[in-house]
């Protein structure tokens, strides 16, 4: 892989204007493309990117074909780097033709933005020399960048997010605390910026919910498994702050 210099985020919202930001911060020349909505665009840009960076949907089906295209349109040394909460990265790149320089590469967000740890996941295909552009790449952008053994769902950060988002939520279905306690617990003797159940509306609850069926699938293991009050909210339409309720209620300015 060569020197980085121009770098592609393909997604939209929150975490792709903010890991773009970063990324201009740090001198690279980047460019932050819609592939859903941008698309000639995004064609025209993969010919001229050293590094691209995947944030768009989260669905595997969506993420293989954005890669199959990104795959055919770069040069074989460009990075194809994915994030991912609940797939493995290698089954996203199974289609891809040059599947060594596919990795996946876990930026996160939260309360006071994008956080200053990166997860990066090799794949069993990929290369050496993607491992250490992506390291460059996020170390370049000022940020830790922590290299995994295994490509599971869920890396690490998510597989323990996942453990707590289920654990809160049946402490408030088992009638243990309220949902104000549960969050004021987590803040005051962990020191969380954000309660879990906060946090659970900010990530949207029926995004929570299909990573804990795909991690519960996965891992054939109820640590997983969404608790019952997850459904009972999303069948009365509380998917979190997006819409206006979730564990909590928001005002229309809030959302």
């Amino acid at each position: 892989m060569h020197d980085v210099k121009r770098v592609l985020v393909a997604g939209m919202g929150m975490i792709a204007d903010a890991v773009g930001d970063t990324c201009a911060r740090a001198g690279f020349d980047v460019a932050v493309l819609d592939p859903t909505k941008e698309v000639t665009d995004l064609d025209a840009a993969a010919g001229r990117v050293d590094v691209v960076i995947d944030v768009a949907d989260e669905t595997r089906a969506s993420k293989q074909r954005l890669l199959q295209q990104l795959d055919a349109r770069c040069s074989p040394d460009v990075l194809l780097a994915t994030s991912t909460c609940h797939h493995q990265v290698g089954r996203i790149a199974e289609r891809c033709a040059h599947p060594e320089r596919v990795l996946g590469m876990q930026w996160s967000t939260s309360s006071a933005g994008l956080t200053r740890l990166v997860e990066i996941v090799p794949t069993a295909q990929s290369s050496r020399a993607a491992v250490s552009t992506a390291v460059q790449l996020v170390e370049a952008c000022g940020c830790c960048a922590v290299v995994y053994h295994r490509d599971v769902p869920g890396a690490v950060a998510n597989r323990l997010r996942m453990a707590m988002f289920m654990e809160a939520i049946r402490l408030v279905d088992e009638g243990v605390a309220s949902v104000e306690d549960v969050d004021q617990v987590a803040r005051g003797m962990y020191r969380h910026a954000t309660g879990p159940l906060e946090l659970l509306d900010r990530t949207g609850l029926d995004k929570v919910a299909a990573a804990s069926a795909a991690m519960a699938t996965f891992y054939d293991d109820d640590r997983f498994a969404a608790a019952p009050l997850l459904a009972t909210m999303l069948a009365h339409g509380r998917y979190g702050r997006e819409c206006g309720r979730g564990f909590y209620e928001y005002a229309s300015t809030d959302h």
